[in-house]
């Protein structure tokens, strides 16, 4: 019959449900950090033990919700990040591009459940007709930044110039 599980502290059950957490939920190698002396099966041995008192569990349990909270965004976190891309609110200095904005448009869909076209709202389908006309329009410029004047033509003689 299993030994029932010893009481330790809090300190000690944090100490090995933070080691516990960092290797992935790996016990033996959780237990080494803790105390390098011990061979690979007694550190696999006593962790298994250790995995078992309700102090461990609460402490593994807490400091994983800890993490979570700390680390992990919220959708309403999320939903805020993805509305300032999708406005082309400059993050990291730089701004993002069209193609980002309408990404995060269509994400931003994806969370509110915007299956359908009339479900959208009709800011997003204007933003993207938006975006595209301006690339046509840089387009254009760039090519007539790059592109030499075309070449005026002669007058042609039927033009209803020539006889005056």
């Amino acid at each position: 019959m299993a030994k029932p599980p010893k009481i330790i502290s809090e300190e000690e059950a944090t100490a090995f449900a933070a080691a516990y957490l960092e290797t992935g939920g790996n016990g033996g190698q959780a237990m080494k950090r803790i105390n390098p002396d011990l061979t690979p099966a007694s550190a696999r041995t006593r962790a298994c033990l250790l995995l078992k008192n309700p102090e461990v569990k609460a402490a593994v349990s807490r400091l994983r919700q800890q993490f979570i909270s700390t680390n992990i965004l919220n959708l309403e976190q999320s939903l805020e990040i993805l509305s300032n891309i999708a406005r082309g609110i400059p993050a990291g200095g730089f701004p993002p591009s069209g193609a980002e904005r309408i990404a995060a448009i269509k994400q931003i869909g994806i969370y509110k459940g915007w299956e359908n076209k009339e479900d959208r709202p009709k800011q997003s389908v204007e933003l993207g007709t938006l975006i595209a006309r301006i690339r046509q329009a840089r387009g254009t410029i760039l090519e007539a930044e790059i592109l030499p004047p075309p070449a005026l033509a002669p007058p042609r003689a039927d033009d209803g110039d020539a006889g005056e």
